[in-house]
């Protein structure tokens, strides 16, 4: 058989980590969600992202982040908050949608999403 290596994982970010990514984000947030027409250089997006690494790695106890891993992070919590709020929209019943911890944050950061998540018009 084959030696295969086992990929060295980092600790998951933890609730202090979390909260310290979006507190910043959202501080950084002018930069950050700009989509780069709004006269921002893509060297002053990654100077915010900078910023926001240094204040998640001052809280971190357990790993030094990367701009990758803060940006998949944001990425991921943002996901998982529109995917709650997609749930929420949906008819039918179910059972109740697990509501994520960090969701007044995140809508505070990219502001009211309704063009994004909406139901069915006209019925």
């Amino acid at each position: 058989m084959t030696d295969i290596k086992k990929r060295d994982r980092k600790a998951n970010f933890s609730d202090v980590e979390i909260r310290a990514l979006l507190g910043t984000v959202l501080a950084e947030r002018d930069i950050i969600q700009c989509k780069l027409q709004c006269g921002l250089t893509l060297r002053r997006k990654n100077e915010a992202w900078g910023r926001v690494v240094t204040a998640v790695n001052a809280v971190s106890l357990a790993a030094v982040r990367t701009v990758d891993d803060c940006r998949k992070k944001w990425k991921d919590v943002k996901a998982a908050v529109l995917k709650e709020q997609l749930e929420m929209k949906k008819t039918g019943g179910g059972g109740p949608v697990k509501e994520s911890p960090y969701k007044d944050l995140v809508w505070q950061i990219i502001g009211d999403r309704s063009d994004v998540v909406s139901g069915i018009e006209g019925n």
